[in-house]
């Protein structure tokens, strides 16, 4: 697609999501959307290469711009991004963070039949919601694992490229994936991969709550208090 087409593409997509209530379309599943931005985060869309000015690679992200299949996510070093996937499932990003939408599933652009993230560097946090959509459970990939989440739950994961994973989960089960092996993470326990060509991993009890996740503990008190009213 060439990148012309795909920022008219965009703009027809985010009219029609101006137009229509988020909770309606995330009820629908036809396309990912932004919740919240706080501080800056830019967006590229697939179809764009490096040769073009910068300007023309990315735009900042806005309340209820569509994530698109192929776009990639930069978020700012004092940036969060909230995203309601066309999945329903939700995603929190924090500062730093490098991601790419590889594939979405339910999304109008795309016949994908699972979810799959590809987190080069930072922090994510993904909500897997009972009722998610999608042939398989969500996906990620980092540098050095392959996180398969394997049940509704709350999934951290974190890596730094290109030999560091760590992957926390709160709720649900997840199988991460290495050249060495694979082990199930559970709730309540913490795996972290080191090394990429000879990874080492090691099981834990999972650590104390991230900045993200009480990030994401403030929004979800935010949508509860305003379902309340």
């Amino acid at each position: 697609m060439k990148p012309a087409t795909a920022l008219f593409r965009r703009l027809a997509i985010a009219t029609a999501v101006l137009s229509t209530p988020a909770i309606v379309l995330a009820s629908t599943g036809s396309y990912g959307y932004v919740g919240t931005v706080e501080g800056s985060a830019t967006l590229v869309s697939r179809g764009t290469t490096r040769n073009e000015p910068a300007g023309d690679r990315g735009q900042l992200v806005e309340i209820n711009q569509p994530i698109l299949t192929g776009d990639h996510l930069l978020v700012g070093q004092r940036g969060r991004v909230d995203i309601g996937l066309a999945d329903r499932n939700l995603l929190r990003a924090d500062a730093g963070t490098d991601l790419l939408f590889e594939q979405l599933a339910a999304s109008g652009d795309s016949a994908a039949a699972s979810t799959l993230l590809r987190l080069n560097n930072g922090e994510i946090q993904l909500v897997v919601v009972d009722d998610s959509q999608g042939e398989e459970f969500p996906r990620i990939d980092t540098p050095n694992a392959t996180v398969y989440t394997q049940s509704y739950g709350t999934f951290r994961v974190t890596a730094e490229a290109p030999d560091w994973t760590t992957v926390v989960v709160r709720e649900g089960t997840a199988e991460v994936v290495t050249q060495r092996g694979s082990w199930t993470v559970r709730a309540g326990e913490e795996l972290r991969v080191e090394g990429a060509d000879r990874p080492q991993a090691s099981l834990v009890d999972a650590s104390g709550w991230s900045a993200l996740e009480r990030w994401s503990q403030r929004l979800d008190a935010q949508v509860a208090a305003t379902d309340s009213r």
